[in-house]
Parts: structure tokens; sequence; C-alpha cells
């Protein structure tokens, strides 16, 4: 054996390990939140973080499970990243997810209108998922900068899933203050720019909006899939 073919051997393997390397950087990580917790740990199952927007702020190919439970502390407009895949509606120990034991509640209710800015955003996300989780009383606010999806916001082109959650008096209103300037779509969930999103077995209950769509508003080239049970309480255009 010559030291070229030698040294193409080694070339070859160096290759192969590199490409290993880079898709480990792929693989899913799980992490864990339970709101129970008195102090917020590092995401593992024995010390969970105490929100979700920590679980989600982890980076992409991110699967964060969610023990049931109310949570009132959730910042506004937490960004799904590409390849995350959020679940609640889990038990004390993680091993089951069932939304009529154990529900996973969202309350936004605590924001004023001027803090409010939906729930969670989706920009550019390929490969989301969000699964069994209740969003309640959830607002694109009125203020200068407020946008559509009441508690959603899909575009980008993101591609994705919704799944088993349950939208509870959610809506979008005006931007520029009380009562004022253009009226947001979407009261629940607004998809747009070439966004694809299947929702599955969701619960939509009075839910408004001031402009299009009291559920959910497509704009842009949008698309949804609705499968499975949908039930829509409020819907308009």
């Amino acid at each position: 054996m010559n030291w070229n073919h030698i040294w193409h051997k080694v070339l070859a393997m160096n290759i192969v390990i590199a490409i290993c390397l880079a898709g480990s950087g792929l693989a899913q990580t799980t992490v864990y939140v339970d709101g129970s917790v008195a102090a917020t740990g590092d995401g593992t199952q024995a010390a969970p973080f105490k929100t979700i927007a920590e679980g989600l702020a982890g980076g992409g190919n991110l699967t964060v499970l969610v023990a049931g439970g109310i949570y009132t502390d959730e910042p506004p407009d937490t960004r799904i990243l590409s390849g995350q895949t959020l679940v609640g509606s889990y038990d004390g120990a993680f091993a089951i997810s069932d939304p009529a034991l154990t529900p996973t509640i969202i309350d936004m209710g605590r924001l004023t209108e001027q803090q409010q800015n939906r729930t969670f955003h989706c920009q550019g996300a390929s490969s989301f998922t969000i699964e069994n989780l209740v969003i309640r009383n959830s607002s694109t606010g009125e203020w200068n900068n407020t946008t559509n999806g009441g508690a959603i916001y899909v575009r980008g082109g993101s591609q994705g899933a919704i799944r088993g959650v349950t939208f509870v008096n959610c809506n979008s209103k005006f931007e520029n203050g009380v009562e004022t300037g253009p009226a947001r779509d979407g009261g629940a969930i607004c998809i747009r720019d070439a966004s694809t999103v299947v929702i599955e077995d969701c619960v939509f209950d009075s839910c408004t909006a001031v402009g299009n769509g009291g559920a959910i508003t497509m704009r842009g080239g949008a698309t949804h899939v609705f499968t499975g049970e949908i039930d829509l309480e409020t819907f308009r255009g």
C-alpha cells in the first residue's frame, strides 16, 4: 500500500467523522418544564425549568415537555424555532401527556394591553409542533407595534403543526392604541407568507378579531390543513 492510498483512506475517514459530528449536532434534545417547582433548574427531568420560555430558549431541534398546571408568568411573543416540539399536559413523572387530567394552561391575562403581544411567534420555523396546551386570555394588545395573531403568529414560510390546543378568549385588536388604528386579524392564529400549518383536534372558544378571522386567518399564500375534530365556538372571517 503506497502513501497516496493511505492518505486517501485517512481523508475519507476524516470526512465520514465530520459528517457524523455534523449530524449529531442536529440530534433532538429534550428539556423539562414544571411551573410548580420552587426555583428554576437546568431543564433536566430532576431539575426542570420553571417557565416554558426558558425551555424554548435552548435553540432549535429541541423537545420541550411541560408538566400540567397554570402558567401565568410567561412572557409575550416567545419564539418557536425550527425543529422545536412543545408538548404540554404531562403528569409529574413526565410519562403521560393527558390534557383531560393534567392540562397545561398558559394564562396571559396578567398583561396589560400595552404588554400583550400574543403568546408564540413562528418566523421561518420549519417542522415545529405545538401540542396539548390551553392558551387563554392572549391578545395582540393595542399599541403602536402590534401585528396579527392573538395567540400564535405563524409567518415567513414556516411549516408545522398545532395539535390538541384549546384557545380560550384570545383576540386580535387595534394597532396604535385602544380602539384606534388598523384592525388586526386572527383572534387565535394568524398564518401568512406561504406558511403551512396542520391544525388538528383544536378548540377555539370565544376568540374574536376586530379584523378578519375570529379563530384563524390566512394571508399571503398561507395554507392550513384541518384534521381530527375541530371545535369552532367562534369563527369570523
